[in-house]
């Protein structure tokens, strides 16, 4: 996991620890942003607790969504 860590970007980390609130305000179901995202709910929970980062390809997908920086 620390591998993986080192590779990912500061703003992913961030954005993926808080989306949970972001999409709870929003009045948006984990279901949703799975949807958009094109993976299942676990995986979005496990974005949510940090087991997991999502790709450059999933986090864009998400970005869009939700109006964050890029993964470039």
């Amino acid at each position: 996991m620390s591998e993986r860590f080192s590779l990912t970007p500061s703003y992913v980390v961030g954005n993926m620890s808080r989306m949970w609130t972001l999409y709870l305000k929003q009045g948006i179901t984990r279901k949703d942003v799975a949807t958009v995202a094109q993976v299942s709910e676990r995986a979005i929970r496990n974005y949510e607790d940090g087991k997991q980062y999502p790709s450059q390809k999933t986090y864009n997908k998400l970005a869009a969504f939700f109006g964050w920086e890029l993964w470039l």
